[in-house]
């Protein structure tokens, strides 16, 4: 019989250990050092910007901002991927601070220029007052004039893509399937991870809300944002019925 893995899934240390390789390649870490000089040109950071990367993962943009002079502090609630985010920033030479911590109830305690919210870290709680706190939070750690940034996968976005609902990889002999469905009225997307290696089978569900851009941007507002803007990628493109993400500028 598969091993299940119940209770609430974002603030399960086991479901993010054990997806790691697959939701975090070498690619997609790769990748982040792209995205975050194109994250620099978008907010207009200045030199030696302050940085809080909420929900940092294993610091994917983390190390590589800290990396172009910036003073960065990642915070995530999985202590495999701050461990993880520690050894990169060593292998790189650079100085960047980790911290495990829940994003409903951190707040920096300097004022920071920019927080990032990214590759749809935000709306993993079943409760909106809890996704509702992360944004206020958020908005609690920035300076007069600093910018949230948030990368998601939205409802228009979602249903432009067409997305497969299942799929599976392989990575150094185990197998990922993930299948996939929009539930409630397109507000949710509900899906179940299955991971099988010579251990055997385990199975890990979520629930995650979808978000129109028009809907983000009223939540955000009610967080206290004064200036709310959305594109379809880091380079400033238009958010448009081609637009493969959602990200949004909220400044405060």
């Amino acid at each position: 019989m598969p091993e299940e893995h119940a209770g609430q899934w974002s603030t399960t240390e086991e479901f993010w250990a054990e997806l790691q390789d697959v939701i975090f390649d070498e690619d997609r870490i790769r990748r982040g050092q792209r995205e975050a000089a194109e994250l620099e040109r978008l907010v207009g950071l200045e030199p030696s910007a302050r940085i809080l990367d909420m929900c940092c993962g294993p610091g994917r943009h983390s190390v590589p901002l800290a990396a172009r002079g910036h003073q960065v502090i990642g915070v995530d609630s999985t202590h495999r991927y701050l461990e993880t985010a520690r050894e990169l920033a060593e292998e790189a030479g650079v100085e960047a601070t980790f911290v495990h911590a829940d994003a409903r109830r951190y707040r920096s305690e300097q004022p920071v220029d920019l927080v990032l919210n990214l590759w749809s870290s935000f709306g993993h709680f079943p409760d909106q007052q809890d996704n509702q706190a992360v944004l206020r939070q958020a908005r609690a750690s920035l300076r007069e004039g600093g910018a949230l940034v948030l990368h998601l996968r939205s409802r228009e976005t979602y249903n432009a893509r067409q997305t497969a609902e299942r799929s599976w990889t392989e990575r150094a002999g185990t197998l990922y399937l993930e299948e996939r469905h929009v539930i409630d009225d397109w507000r949710r997307v509900r899906g179940r991870w299955i991971v099988v290696d010579s251990a055997g089978r385990r199975d890990f569900s979520y629930e995650s809300w979808l978000y129109s851009g028009e809907e983000l941007s009223a939540m955000l507002r009610a967080a206290g944002f004064a200036d709310v803007s959305l594109y379809g990628d880091f380079g400033g493109a238009p958010y448009g019925q081609y637009s493969k993400h959602l990200v949004v500028i909220a400044r405060r």
